[in-house]
């Protein structure tokens, strides 16, 4: 059955991630486990270097809090147009 980890501190983590040098801002940020104690972790990061930023949280979510499954949406900030969020009216 899917839920929130009671073993993984997900205000610590999205914390973590958000301190990252690659990352700019962090939004639509879930984190939950499934059933055999497997942790899945998905968020949406801007940064202006996407596979570092991958790297980076992916680094954070393997060895801190033992999650292997995760989904990293990178989204840049051009100057040129304006970015499309997901955030919610």
């Amino acid at each position: 059955m899917e839920a929130t980890p009671d073993e993984i501190d997900t205000i610590e983590l999205y914390n973590q991630i958000l301190k990252l040098k690659s990352v700019d801002e962090i939004h639509d940020f879930h984190c939950w486990s499934l059933a055999g104690g497997k942790y899945v972790m998905t968020c949406h990061v801007r940064s202006e270097d996407g596979e570092q930023v991958i790297k980076d949280i992916n680094k954070i979510c393997r060895e801190e809090y033992e999650i292997f499954h995760t989904t990293i949406q990178v989204e840049k900030d051009k100057k040129d147009c304006k970015m499309i969020t997901c955030d919610h009216i």
